[in-house]
């Protein structure tokens, strides 16, 4: 029988590999539990609100609960929470809008805090108004500089992971914004053809009343259409 016999240097070799191992496997294991950077308030990472949507990825993978800071109210939120800070610019007028994209997380809870990041007040929480089971938050009449913080979470807290968040205001109003430049229809048919349009940073009209239904208030496009001989006319939207 042959017994392998190790010399003095090779053990110390050996040990040393061992030990690199060992540190290479702690190592790997701290980053994989290691909280997110935005983990709490206090810490949240600032957004830049812009024209354009340009969604920035992130995760909420080892977040923990924020201490101190109840409950937002909806999405079953369980815990597991990141945050970011946004300064509403004055080009925005004062109105925001803060969207989600699915990425490991594909239904996530949102809302909006205003104060300091010790002392927090909600304005705002919400489930499922994005895309899919996402979150989408539209803010109107806030004060131009004034700092907010954002709180996501994973419903249920189960399946955290990446996600998309960005924050946007209207651009200048269409240029329908008010009757007097509405946008001529085509000739009316026999089939409805539809047109796509927005009113993505239009305004109220001055001088015409409220039309006292489905809640106005402002925010308006207009458009003309000349009636056919006839007189009967089907307005349809989609």
């Amino acid at each position: 029988m042959r017994v392998a016999l190790l010399t003095i240097k090779q053990l110390k070799s050996l040990q040393k590999q061992l030990l690199f191992l060992l540190i290479l496997t702690a190592g790997l294991s701290f980053n994989s539990w290691a909280q997110p950077p935005n983990d709490d308030p206090c810490n949240a990472i600032k957004l830049t609100p812009d024209v354009v949507c340009v969604y920035q990825q992130f995760t909420n993978a080892s977040a923990t609960a924020s201490p101190g800071v109840p409950a937002p109210g909806c999405a079953n939120y369980q815990g597991g929470d990141v945050w970011f800070q946004v300064t509403v610019p004055a080009a925005s007028n004062g109105t925001l809008k803060f969207d989600t994209q699915s990425g490991v997380i594909t239904d996530l809870g949102m809302a909006i805090y205003r104060g300091t990041c010790d002392n927090l007040q909600l304005l705002a929480c919400d489930d499922d108004s994005g895309a899919g089971l996402m979150s989408q938050i539209t803010l109107n009449s806030l004060t131009v500089g004034t700092t907010l913080w954002v709180r996501c979470w994973e419903y249920g807290n189960n399946n955290n992971g990446t996600f998309g968040i960005c924050v946007k205001y209207p651009g200048p109003p269409p240029a329908y914004d008010d009757p007097c430049n509405a946008t001529a229809l085509p000739t009316p048919n026999t089939t409805c053809t539809y047109q796509t349009f927005t009113d993505e940073g239009a305004t109220s009209t001055t001088g015409v009343p409220a039309p006292g239904c489905a809640n106005y208030t402002g925010g308006d496009v207009w458009f003309s259409v000349v009636v056919p001989a006839g007189g009967l006319l089907k307005f349809d939207t989609q």
